[in-house]
């Protein structure tokens, strides 16, 4: 237990997932224009489902033949992502001519680090109210989205559909592939052609979840819950709008800060999605009581109960909306000081 422990701790210690998302996302946000921010983020989100739909696969062939072959597989993978990020990826590399910055002690660093999150915050209260409500949203549809998967997994192996471990291997490709595939494809000609704007892609996004959720409790085969994961594709541009949205908040420049935020709130929400969705779940496995719908198992509530769960998030979703169609034309404000307007533009 230790050594399966050891490893994740380490890594929790230098960051870890949560450092390299918020990362990779704010250096997307900074190269791109707020048109194709959307766009940019729900492909990235796309090609993370794509890996992990790679990877089921991979891993499983892999494991099949040694588990220390797997492992030494993924090691290599790290040291050679290492190695490119370190000497290869142009903006690692020194710039000639770019004056060396002496290293800050650690006070000053940790004091800069808490004024930066401070001022992500301190936004003029039309513009902080609109964030906070943005980040409970999206802290909300995280804990559904990534917290109910241990439970469909619970579903998928049990009665009535029982499962093996290859064909809950091989609807999960389907899902993550679904995911990409609407990613990468429908979406930029939705934005595009369409020119839909974020809140009513990610309003598509909380529906289709709600909607395949209750799906899921009433997939009575194994057929229709390989249709359930296609036609739940449009999910996958939930959380890469709700951070566009989130990312046109706050200056250009606080971006590094606020993904940071936004990825531990992330890290946080699918860890307590994960443990009450996963109870909820066996709480009404173990309860065996009948059900008000015929064929239908007592554990399909949990999924009743999800799909209800988001149902905040559409209402914020379209709240904010309404806010932010109130100030469209910030040049309108009464009062209102040019230089903070300039700077916090809300959006057209």
């Amino acid at each position: 237990l230790v050594l399966v422990l050891s490893p994740g701790l380490v890594q929790s210690l230098l960051g870890g997932q949560t450092a390299v998302v918020s990362t990779t996302l704010a250096y997307i946000v900074d190269d791109s224009s707020t048109k194709q921010r959307t766009s940019r983020l729900t492909i990235a989100e796309a090609l993370m489902w794509v890996a992990i739909g790679l990877g089921q696969v991979v891993s499983g062939i892999l494991i099949d033949r040694s588990l220390a072959e797997a492992t030494f597989v993924v090691a290599c993978l790290v040291i050679v992502q290492f190695l490119y990020v370190l000497f290869f990826l142009k903006e690692s590399l020194p710039r000639p001519g770019k004056e060396v910055v002496e290293n800050e002690a650690w006070t000053e660093t940790f004091q800069g680090l808490l004024h930066r999150f401070k001022t992500v915050f301190v936004l003029p209260s039309e513009y902080r109210s609109r964030l906070w409500v943005l980040l409970f949203s999206f802290t909300l549809s995280v804990m559904v989205l990534l917290g109910s998967s241990t439970s469909d997994i619970l579903y998928y192996i049990g009665e009535p559909f029982c499962f093996s471990s290859k064909m809950a291997g091989y609807l999960g490709v389907t899902k993550s592939e679904s995911y990409a595939f609407f990613g990468l494809i429908i979406t930029p000609i939705l934005v595009k052609f369409f020119c839909i704007k974020d809140h009513t892609l990610a309003q598509i996004g909380v529906i289709f979840f709600l909607l395949t959720r209750l799906m899921l409790a009433f997939s009575f085969n194994r057929t229709m819950l390989f249709i359930n994961a296609v036609i739940s594709m449009p999910t996958v541009v939930v959380t890469p709008t709700f951070r566009s949205l989130i990312s046109k908040q706050v200056d250009k420049t606080l971006q590094g800060t606020l993904f940071s935020v936004v990825s531990a709130l992330e890290t946080l929400a699918s860890l307590v999605g994960s443990v009450a969705f996963g109870n909820l779940f066996a709480y009404f496995e173990q309860a065996n009581e009948p059900s008000m719908f015929t064929n239908m198992p007592a554990a399909a509530y949990a999924f009743i109960i999800m799909a209800a769960t988001i149902i905040p998030s559409s209402f914020l979703l379209l709240g904010f909306h309404l806010s932010q169609k109130r100030t469209s034309d910030y040049r309108k404000l009464p009062g209102d000081d040019t230089e903070h307007q300039e700077k916090y533009k809300p959006i057209q």
